[in-house]
C-alpha cells in the first residue's frame, strides 16, 4: 500500500489532473469489493473513526502529517513578525484547520484547505513585491481586505497585475494626503478606482519564478511541482468524499502533504523579496 501511494502521487506530481485516476481506482475497488447495486450508504461513524486513527497512528502515517503540518506552522510563524501579513496570517488559519480534519480522519476536505494555503503563498509573496515597486507599503493588507469584498476583477498574470497597477495606485495616493491612512478611506479608493487583484491558477504558480526575474532550476521545478498539486486539489473539490474511510487515501496524502509543504518552504525562501 505504501509503494501504491508513492506510485500513484508520482503521476500527479507530473500531472496533477492525475489525481482523479487515484480517487477512481480507490471507488472501483470498493464497487469490486461490494458486488451489490444498492444504494451506497455511508459507513463513518464515531466507532469507525477512533478505530481508524489508532490504525494510523500504529503505522506512523498520523504523525507523519501532523508533523508535516506543525513544520509549515513554526516555518510561516516565524517568517511573520510580527504577524503583520494578512496572507501568512490567513495561510495559518488553513494550516489550523487542516490539522483538526486530520484529527478527524476527514482527508477530502483537506485538499481544499492546502489549495489554499498556496493561493496564500503566491499572493503574499506578489502584493509584497508590488508595494516595495509602487512605494505602497500597506498594499498586503488593504488587497486582503478587499479582495475579500470586491474580489470579482481577477488578473491570472503577476506582471499584467503589476502594470494595470501602477497608474491606478498613482491616483490613490495623490487622493490620499494624511500621513496616517484608514484602512476603510483607501478601501474605498480601491473600489472606485475599480482596483485588479490576483487571480491564482497554476500559470501563475509555475510562472512565478519569471514574475521576481529568477532563473534557478531547482525554483522552477518546486514552482512547477506545486502548480500540479494545486491543480489536483481543484480537480477534485467538486467530487463526493468517500464514504469510508482508506488507509491507502490516507497514506497517499501523507506523501502529498509532506512535498507540498518542502516545496512551500524552499519557494518561499528563494521567491521572497
Amino acid at each position: 500500500m505504501e509503494d501504491l501511494s508513492k506510485k500513484f502521487f508520482e503521476k500527479v506530481s507530473y500531472k496533477g489532473e492525475a489525481i482523479k485516476e487515484f480517487y477512481n481506482t480507490i471507488w472501483e475497488n470498493y464497487l469490486y469489493i461490494r458486488r451489490e447495486t444498492r444504494i451506497i450508504k455511508p459507513t463513518i461513524s464515531e466507532i469507525s473513526i477512533e478505530n481508524f486513527l489508532k490504525l494510523i497512528k500504529s503505522t506512523g502515517d498520523y504523525y507523519a502529517v501532523i508533523s508535516v503540518i506543525k513544520k509549515l506552522e513554526e516555518f510561516l510563524t516565524e517568517i511573520n513578525e510580527e504577524g503583520g501579513d494578512p496572507y501568512l496570517n490567513a495561510a495559518l488559519t488553513n494550516l489550523y484547520s487542516l490539522r483538526s480534519f486530520v484529527s478527524s480522519a476527514c482527508i477530502f476536505p483537506c485538499y481544499v484547505l492546502v489549495r489554499n494555503v498556496i493561493e496564500n503563498i503566491v499572493k503574499s509573496v506578489v502584493y509584497t513585491k508590488l508595494s516595495k515597486g509602487l512605494n505602497a507599503e500597506y498594499l498586503p493588507n488593504i488587497m486582503f481586505f478587499y479582495e475579500q469584498q470586491y474580489g470579482w476583477k481577477k488578473i491570472y498574470s503577476p506582471i499584467d497585475l503589476s502594470k494595470k497597477s501602477i497608474k491606478k495606485i498613482q491616483i490613490i495616493h495623490n487622493e490620499l494626503s494624511e500621513k496616517k491612512f484608514y484602512y476603510e478611506k483607501i478601501i474605498n479608493l480601491f473600489k472606485q478606482n475599480n482596483f485588479p487583484i490576483l487571480g491564482i491558477n497554476r500559470n501563475v504558480i509555475e510562472h512565478l519564478p519569471q514574475f521576481l526575474g529568477l532563473k534557478h532550476q531547482r525554483i522552477n521545478d518546486s514552482c512547477k511541482l506545486l502548480a500540479e498539486l494545486y491543480t489536483a486539489c481543484g480537480a477534485i473539490i467538486h467530487g463526493s468524499a468517500l464514504p469510508f474511510l482508506s488507509l491507502l487515501e490516507f497514506k497517499f496524502f501523507k506523501y502529498f502533504l509532506e512535498k507540498a509543504v518542502e516545496n512551500i518552504i524552499h519557494c518561499w525562501k528563494l521567491l521572497k523579496v
